[in-house]
């Protein structure tokens, strides 16, 4: 059986960890090629669909060469759409999977998204310490609008006593402090990376906007790597669904964003919380594991072929 991988990222090494995964550890043979490459001869395909709206229609309107079947793997929110020609499309949270149904009457299968906890069951998360943090890239959706606001709040700082950094390509200004972490630029495969800098924090955040510019995550991995690592979670719900669905009961989900300030004050102030909500993202971080990915795959590659 032979499966051929479609993206966009020019290497299977840069595509997301999820597709990394059905990549290395699926049956089969696996190759990979671009969005706009002619198609190798294979029994499946896996068309990997993302939001950037450069590759439109082009991911819809693939088509699959004759004999074959076509699998669209859904990674991102709107406007991300499966290929027409798809035998079979996959969501990788209920969610996502009601809200392809819901709004688009879209039907789909749902496999979970899975990680490789041995790659983060070493991490050492000090409880003790009072940084909190996120790893993101500085992309509009990804912080709420009232986010510079909130920070001084909590910090009890004036914007004078901040340090402010601006990304010019986004345009988008976010204050930083020695209490605060915000981490990008770290390689997609990177583990030991991932890991060292999720152990400088003691509470992950997660605060997206839920205006016009929000970001609505489909499954939100750099989530699930902070629980594998034990650190306690913490986000605005607002539009994270998906989010919300990956976290379960193991984490302080606030649906309003006053309530978000004062359960990180909270966390701040309370190191028996950090290490009892920690220890409850690790423990539901199990649910995840990639092998339990692999086998629903697994199941499914046999079927289609």
């Amino acid at each position: 059986m032979t499966i051929c991988h479609i993206g966009t990222m020019g290497d299977i090494s840069k595509e997301g960890m999820i597709t990394q995964y059905i990549f290395n550890d699926c049956i089969g043979n696996h190759c990979y090629i671009d969005l706009y490459d002619e198609p190798i001869k294979a029994d499946i395909y896996i068309l990997h669909c993302f939001k950037n709206q450069k590759h439109f229609p082009n991911q819809i309107l693939w088509e699959k060469p004759e004999g074959s079947r076509l699998i669209s793997l859904i990674h991102s929110g709107e406007p991300c759409m499966p290929a027409k020609e798809s035998d079979v499309i996959i969501t990788i949270t209920n969610a996502w999977k009601k809200r392809l149904k819901e709004l688009y009457n879209i039907d789909s299968v749902m496999i979970y998204g899975g990680i490789d906890l041995e790659k983060y069951e070493n991490a050492k998360i000090d409880y003790d310490s009072m940084v909190f943090g996120k790893i993101s890239r500085p992309e509009a959706g990804k912080y709420h609008a009232l986010w510079n606001e909130m920070i001084e709040n909590i910090l009890y700082l004036t914007k004078a006593e901040c340090r402010i950094i601006s990304n010019n390509y986004k345009k988008l200004n976010y204050l930083f402090h020695p209490r605060m972490k915000w981490i990008e630029g770290i390689k997609i495969n990177d583990h030991a990376a991932k890991v060292r800098e999720l152990s400088k924090m003691s509470i992950y955040i997660e605060c997206h906007d839920d205006g016009g510019n929000a970001f609505i995550d489909t499954f939100c991995m750099s989530v699930l790597e902070a629980m594998a690592c034990g650190l306690p979670i913490l986000i605005y719900k607002g539009l994270q669904e998906a989010m919300t669905e990956v976290i379960g009961n193991a984490g302080i989900i606030c649906d309003d964003i006053k309530m978000f300030q004062k359960e990180l004050v909270n966390l701040l102030n309370d190191r028996k919380s950090r290490e009892y909500y920690g220890k409850l993202a690790k423990e539901r971080a199990k649910f995840f594991d990639k092998n339990n990915m692999i086998k629903q795959w697994d199941i499914l590659l046999e079927g289609l072929c």
